[in-house]
This record gives C-alpha cells, structure tokens and sequence, in this order.
C-alpha cells in the first residue's frame, strides 16, 4: 500500500509518466530514493514493514505533503526541459 502511493508520489514529483525526467532512469532512481529513505527517516526504521498499522494514515500524510529536495527539483526541471531526440 505504502510502495503504490510511493510510486505515485514520484510520477507526480517527475512530472509524469511521459515527461523526459520520468524516462531518465537515473534520475528516476534519486526520487524514489529520496521519497524512501524520507519515509524511513521519519519512522526510525529500516523497513517499510516496521511502520505499524497504526501509524499507517500519518505515512500516507508525510508521502502526500512530500516535497523534493531543491538539487533534485533542479535536475528534474533540467532533464524536463530538453527535447528527446
């Protein structure tokens, strides 16, 4: 439930699933990253099956209000901003 909305998050932050930086592996990778290790960060745990059930509403909150660092906004806009060949 968590890794969908996670998912989600992501398209949303990449710009899509048709946009130039949701294509760039790379960079696709950072973002999950980012949003995964954020989550975790959070919850003090190693393991999304650590977070408990109960505290399961206040880690879709974090996920939704999600933001991405500057240094990924920038390469994301970046990427975003080059016409495919």
């Amino acid at each position: 439930e968590l890794q969908a909305l996670v998912r989600k998050v992501a398209t949303r932050v990449l710009g899509g699933y048709k946009s130039t930086a949701y294509c760039n592996n790379s960079l696709r990778g950072k973002v999950y990253s980012d949003i995964q290790h954020q989550l975790k960060r959070e919850f003090g745990v190693e393991r999304y099956e650590a977070i408990k059930r109960s505290q399961l509403g206040q880690a879709k909150e974090i996920l939704s209000s999600y933001k991405a660092p500057l240094i990924l906004v920038q390469e994301i806009q970046l990427e975003n901003r080059q016409i495919a060949i």
